[in-house]
């Protein structure tokens, strides 16, 4: 059965129009009506709306526009009521959603240029399976549309976009061709990736994109590690001696609990909860308030929970996501041998990049015990009323979702469901929120890496907070709350803008 519904559409003539604007339009939608049929069926109504497509079947992903800020492909994206279309970002428009790609082709056509013809050379089978995970891509730029990085305006970022290092790895995998793929990568901008899974959410083909660009960099530092910038060498060299990503001695991961009766896990067995501390919470001033104002918390609402203490080792998420496996596999296996030493079944994590890896890879190693996130925690606990609020806050907040909570693991929810619960909150949402959230910069060794000039992504979700009228900006990731922090600073919001961490 038919109903009406609304939509939007951007329209811009360059002929006739100075600049673009929003049209209103309603329709009768069928049962799963598709955007791309709801715009023929404007058209039927001689509204002459200009949109591309081809094959209407999700192959040849030429109808790739932004539909409620969303890049899809209009013809596998169902219309809904409120709708608003528009056409991809950063690129010029030609008319009405269609828009200039040829920047973006031209950029394939010399990527595929580069690589050389090996003469005799054959396909071998291993090296199709490997180049299957990448062959589907259908160069739709819906990822490029996706990417926080290509998005900011004057920044030094030479990042050339998801899309880019997709074709990338499958020259690097294919055997017929010379191995030049790992240094066009470098030269491409491949250690600016965040690896904030953006791209891999909005994906027609839902291609693993994240792991693709951690594979390539995996066979950098393999093949070519002169290619691996000097503070990425210095981060896996600390967390291969020191265990740890700052160079600190084992023995001073305590000394942020100084004056705090905390239960080592070595002498008190036998409690409910581990809680993984982090590098953060144990070596940076900041992130030591946090930590002990967690440990607070958790006795008011009598937590049984251990730590590790100076036995606390890095889970593995900055080696992991830099591309170093081999340092990532002994954490990983010092890790399971303390758990397994203490008989550790309940992990609780400051950290969405400790929640993720624990949660998403440390299974594939043997790995066996529950894993939340420390905002899943306090939600239980004011659900069961063992945390309760005896003072207002009258206060507008905007949370931002880390991409390591959020996307990679869906907990959109539970820090919200905190932040309501205190009374006097307003909270108010950025339009990029939830699994469209832009990231901080701060992943994938973005926190190691130094952006010189221009704008970060950093400053560029500041002032998305900035813009709802909000007095704090609540981050619920270390990694989040330090770049927000100096984002705060450099761009001169000091004084209009608070970064706390929930």
């Amino acid at each position: 059965m038919a109903e009406k519904i609304s939509i939007q559409v951007f329209r811009f003539n360059p002929q006739v129009d100075k600049e673009g604007r929003l049209e209103k339009y309603s329709l009768e939608k069928e049962e799963g009506m598709r955007i791309l049929g709801a715009l023929k069926a404007l058209n039927n109504q001689g509204h002459n709306i200009a949109f591309r497509y081809s094959c209407e079947e999700w192959e040849c992903g030429s109808c790739a526009i932004r539909a409620n800020g969303t890049p899809v492909l209009a013809c596998k994206t169902e219309v809904m009521d409120g709708m608003v279309l528009e056409p991809l970002p950063d690129l010029p428009v030609k008319r009405d959603l269609i828009v200039d790609r040829s920047k973006n082709f031209k950029k394939q056509a010399e990527l595929y240029m580069l690589p050389t013809i090996k003469s005799g050379a054959e396909l071998t089978y291993e090296a199709q399976e490997q180049m299957w995970k990448s062959i589907v891509c259908m160069e739709c730029d819906v990822c490029l549309a996706s990417c926080p990085i290509l998005h900011t305006r004057g920044g030094s970022y030479k990042y050339s976009g998801p899309e880019f290092m997709v074709q990338l790895f499958r020259s690097e995998m294919d055997t017929r061709i010379d191995k030049k793929s790992l240094e066009i990568s470098v030269k491409e901008g491949i250690w600016e990736c965040t690896t904030c899974n953006h791209c891999v959410q909005n994906c027609p083909q839902r291609i693993k994109i994240k792991d693709l660009i951690v594979d390539l960099r995996r066979f950098i530092i393999e093949r070519q590690s002169t290619q691996v910038p000097a503070t990425i060498r210095d981060l896996n060299k600390n967390l291969s001696k020191h265990h740890n990503p700052y160079g600190k001695p084992k023995t001073k991961r305590i000394e942020w609990a100084e004056g705090i009766a905390l239960r080592l896990v070595k002498e008190m067995k036998g409690s409910e909860w581990l809680w993984i501390v982090g590098c953060e919470q144990c070596f940076n001033t900041r992130d030591q308030v946090v930590a002990r104002s967690m440990v607070e918390v958790f006795d008011k609402a009598k937590v049984e929970f251990v730590v590790l203490g100076n036995e606390e080792v890095n889970v593995g998420d900055p080696a992991f996501m830099t591309g170093e496996i081999g340092l990532f596999e002994e954490l990983v296996e010092i890790n399971l041998s303390i758990f397994k030493k203490y008989g550790i079944k309940k992990i609780i994590t400051t950290s969405p990049h400790d929640f993720n890896i624990l949660k998403n890879e440390y299974p594939k190693y043997g790995g066996n015990f529950e894993v939340i996130h420390y905002t899943q925690l306090l939600e239980n606990l004011i659900r069961d009323k063992k945390l309760n609020f005896t003072r207002n806050l009258t206060k507008t907040v905007t949370f931002h979702d880390p991409c390591f909570l959020g996307r990679y693991n869906s907990v959109y929810d539970s820090p919200r469901n905190v932040l309501q619960a205190i009374p006097g909150i307003k909270l108010v949402e950025m339009p990029s929120n939830r699994d469209q959230a832009e990231c901080c910069g701060g992943g994938g060794g973005g926190n190691w890496l130094d952006i010189h000039a221009g704008e970060r992504l950093a400053d560029r979700r500041v002032r998305q907070a900035v813009q709802t009228g909000s007095d704090i900006l609540v981050v619920a990731c270390p990694f989040c709350l330090a770049m927000f922090e100096d984002a705060v600073k450099t761009q001169g919001y000091e004084g209009k803008l608070e970064v706390k961490q929930l």
